[in-house]
């Protein structure tokens, strides 16, 4: 499996990651817990990994994650360590790297076939380049019920030429056209039982 740039990865979160939640028990705030069909995320504030209904392996997997660290870093050590809690055997590896060696490590990687399963693109290789040398996989065959999960983003947020080619998808879009440099799709409270992702950004309120 290979997802390239944050799209991908975000999209791979999505399809290991969303849904119905997994029976595993309560934890500590750096660990997997689990919390009812519809229910908010536990008030403790630990991360809760939910059973998104995708097929998983029962095998040993190693997975490898590599991008630039600095504040997302943050979020994907406790979550990769809570992942791999909740799955015992799939172990993660994340590899936070200056974009320089990212640069470096993945022609290299591809090359000797055994590049990262999910990498964050340096800035001078667009998604399109990457999917063109063969680096990058659609979603649209890896998502549950992949129609209903993508109607559920803001509008816009599926493009051609962004993360949408050839009529593939490769995972909604960190980036947009109208400047801003990222964007995060979370769930109000409210939203908690639909199941419906709103954007960060609402343009609509802006002038």
């Amino acid at each position: 499996m290979r997802l390239a740039g944050g799209a991908g990865a975000a999209a791979l979160l999505a399809a290991c990651g969303g849904g119905k939640p997994a029976s595993t028990p309560a934890a500590p705030a750096t660990t997997a817990a689990s919390t009812a069909s519809g229910s908010a995320p536990a008030s403790n504030g630990a991360i809760v990994i939910a059973n998104s209904g995708a097929k998983l392996p029962t095998e040993g997997v190693k997975f490898n994650w590599v991008d630039s660290g600095d504040a997302k870093a943050l979020f994907f050590k406790p979550y990769f360590a809570a992942y791999s809690q909740a799955h015992p055997n799939i172990a993660i590896t994340y590899d936070p790297l200056p974009f320089d060696k990212i640069t470096t490590l993945l022609p290299i990687g591809f090359q000797n076939n055994n590049a990262p399963d999910v990498f964050q693109l340096p800035g001078q290789i667009s998604l399109g380049q990457a999917i063109q040398n063969g680096w990058a996989r659609p979603i649209d065959d890896l998502i549950p019920d992949f129609d209903t999960w993508k109607a559920a983003f803001p509008p816009g947020s599926f493009l051609t030429g962004l993360n949408v080619f050839e009529g593939k998808t490769y995972g909604p879009p960190l980036t947009n056209p109208g400047g801003d440099t990222s964007l995060c799709y979370y769930y109000p409270p409210s939203d908690w039982k639909s199941g419906q992702p709103r954007s960060s950004i609402d343009r609509s309120a802006r002038p």
